[in-house]
């Protein structure tokens, strides 16, 4: 072949690729031995999951049983060195025996300190490891019978071939489990001992060489035979393992071993701080593809899915399937917001060009939600929960699109951290109270106060009530924060005036406690606190009606002479018939219908309806939120009898009262008002 190039330079080129081709095939057979491929021994191209689980196993095997094997060979050793003593070659055999010794001391105390450290990180080096190990091992052994048999007499001979043999067969079976290595050992011994054999010229070892080539042989072979037929167990036994955690459509990882993953990705961050980013994909379009072109054209379209999501994976991301159109991932070593939009934008690009199913093009994009530990979590229930929470926040705003959970729901996880805060406050008592006053708007003179919670957060300052009372009952703190309410403002009022009254607001959630009234009374008898002077104020009442819980307790502070006052008649309750059944005393007309009273607009018809009805239950008429003097004059022509409001001050500590308790802030023209 080489003569049909009449380019000398060619010829030269064609032997170098034929050595070249020759030399690589060689070192790749080589290289499959000594790491114990086990397509070296007629196995199937195995996964290279399987087979480092494979491997896992034979380097185990190897680690458990060559401690074992090393005392065997210092037991040798000792008795060699000891027939040896007094003879010809006894220093000879003390320094082999030592270093025997030396040797199976070593390798015994690596191989079980490496067990300890686990095998699972490297296998294959492992398996390489123990194949080193074996070599020098049997050409020290290999050694023995050419250092001694010649030199020795009939009976030491028949103690050499004896020790060669038994380290043969203690070796081979030690090594079972890894033929390269087993080879690698038994192959320099055998040589060794058949070298000998010759050279001593012996016709009785004759035979005795022939029996030990041929039971070296038929080692080799079954050894190989059992450790072929291990790896194929083994293997077997990973495959169904593999599809247990498989999805079967896409062969991607399903929802189990994907907790598995992120359990061991948590444990990573808590260990070493490797942070990572969650995310959900769900495919736009894949319903009506699936409605109009049948399940096989959909079943395409989630393979499809799952290749585009591949390749945009890493090599130690986890992606997986759970089911439907809904994939999720776990993007390893992700730190920053910028790394997980990196990943998210090419999932989506990638995502844009048309699916082609059976011939036609189909537009089926993707919306992806992300999630990043630990800012976002720091369990797995958490993280996903986020992100998939985003992923709805992105199919909402347009689909075909990403969203991250941070920037979507930062308000929600800022609500959330602040009710934590507040329900500490609440518990350490780190809430103040603040006083409302109301006046009679014919004698202006003080009726009472309203009493309500403030806190002040270290480093947000004052929390305005209309921000507290929503984290009461979206925090399931309602019950809580009443009873520090009720305790402290019944304790504080019985330190004013009888003539004045305190209201407390309740919600409708505190209401139906089955012992709320007798909570309210254990207060007030606690302080000597008369009933007749406690106003409840009221919210919701189609919510409070509903409830025959809310409204038992209700009539029980009636019966006990506790007034009620229901705080929002505009709001939607239903019909006048709810409104009949409330046991009231009271009505307040809303901050909001005060503000347009006098405007002729919608709301001031609605706020004079509302007196009507109000006058019609024979409900005394309050004002909340009152501003100006004119107010308190509309307020006054549609029957109204007191206010309260900025008019009369702001909201005042206790200690701020004593101006309070007569005679409000009021303009000077207005306090000249009554005395005229």
């Amino acid at each position: 072949m080489v003569i049909q190039f009449r380019d000398a330079d060619n010829q030269v080129h064609v032997r170098k690729s034929f050595f070249s081709s020759l030399r690589l095939l060689l070192l790749r057979v080589a290289g499959r031995v000594l790491n114990d491929d086990p397509r070296a021994f007629g196995l199937a191209r195995p996964s290279m999951s399987i087979l480092n689980r494979i491997q896992l196993e034979q380097a185990d095997a190897i680690g458990k049983q060559t401690p074992l094997m090393m005392l065997a060979s210092c037991l040798n050793a000792v008795v060699w060195m000891s027939v040896s003593f007094g003879q010809s070659w006894s220093g000879l055999a003390l320094a082999w025996g030592a270093t025997a010794i030396a040797l199976s001391v070593v390798i015994a105390a690596q191989t079980m300190n490496e067990g300890r450290g686990g095998f699972a990180e490297a296998a294959g080096s492992q398996i390489k490891k123990i194949a080193v190990y074996a070599i020098g091992y049997g050409f020290l052994w290999g050694l023995f019978p050419i250092l001694f048999l010649g030199c020795a007499g009939a009976n030491e001979r028949l103690i050499v071939v004896c020790l060669s043999s038994g380290m043969m067969f203690v070796g081979a079976t030690a090594f079972s489990a890894v033929p390269a290595a087993m080879n690698a050992f038994l192959t320099p011994i055998v040589i060794g001992t058949l070298i000998a054999l010759a050279e001593a010229q012996t016709k009785a070892l004759g035979p005795l060489a022939t029996l030990i080539a041929f039971y070296a042989v038929v080692i080799s072979a079954a050894n190989a035979i059992d450790s072929a037929m291990r790896a194929r167990r083994c293997a077997a036994l990973l495959e169904v393992e593999s599809n247990v955690l498989k999805d079967e459509l896409t062969k991607l990882p399903n929802r189990k071993f994907f907790r598995e993953e992120m359990a061991q990705a948590l444990a990573r961050l808590d260990r070493a701080g490797e942070s990572f980013a969650v995310m959900c994909f769900d495919l736009d379009g894949f319903k009506k593809v699936n409605d109009a072109m049948g399940h096989a054209a959909g079943d395409q379209v989630l393979i499809e899915a799952s290749r585009r999501l591949s390749r945009c994976t890493r090599s130690g991301d986890v992606l997986a399937r759970f089911g439907g159109d809904e994939f999720a991932l776990i993007a390893t070593d992700i730190s920053s917001d910028a790394q997980a939009k990196a990943v998210a934008e090419r999932i989506v690009r990638v995502f844009k060009e048309p699916f082609v199913i059976e011939g036609v093009r189909r537009k089926v994009t993707i919306s992806v939600g992300v999630a990043l530990a630990p800012s976002d979590g720091v369990d797995g229930f958490a993280l996903l929960r986020n992100a998939d929470s985003a992923l709805y926040a992105a199919k909402n705003s347009g689909r075909c699109d990403y969203a991250m959970f941070r920037e979507q729901f930062a308000l929600v996880a800022e609500r959330a951290t602040l009710e934590i805060e507040f329900e500490q406050a609440l518990k350490q008592g780190d809430v103040d109270l603040v006083f409302q006053p109301s006046a009679n708007l014919t004698t202006l003179r003080t009726t009472g106060f309203r009493a309500t919670l403030r806190w002040r957060h270290p480093t947000r300052g004052l929390l305005p009530s209309a921000q507290i009372v929503p984290m009461l009952e979206r925090g399931g703190l309602a019950d809580m924060a009443g009873a520090i309410l009720f305790e402290k403002a019944v304790a504080a009022a019985t330190r004013w005036p009888e003539g004045l009254r305190l209201s407390l607001p309740v919600s409708h959630l505190q209401l139906r406690g089955t012992g709320f009234a007798r909570s309210v009374e254990k207060i007030l008898n606690a302080w000597n606190f008369d009933p007749r002077r406690l106003e409840v104020e009221l919210t919701q009442a189609k919510l409070i009606v509903e409830s025959l819980e809310a409204m038992r307790q209700l009539r029980l502070l009636r019966g006990m002479g506790v007034s009620a006052t229901l705080m929002d008649l505009d709001a939607g309750y239903g019909s006048v018939v709810n409104l009949v059944e409330l046991p009231l005393t009271r009505f307040c007309i809303d901050k909001r219908l005060v503000q347009e009273l006098g405007t002729g607009s919608l709301f001031s018809s609605v706020a004079r309806i509302s007196c009507e009805l109000a006058r019609a239950l024979q409900l005394e008429i309050t004002a909340e939120g009152v501003e100006r003097e004119d107010q308190l004059d509309a307020i006054r022509r549609l029957g109204g009898k007191e206010a309260r409001g900025p008019i009369f001050g702001a909201p005042a500590m206790e200690n701020e009262l004593t101006d309070l308790m007569r005679v409000p802030r009021l303009a000077p023209r207005m306090e000249a008002a009554p005395a005229a």
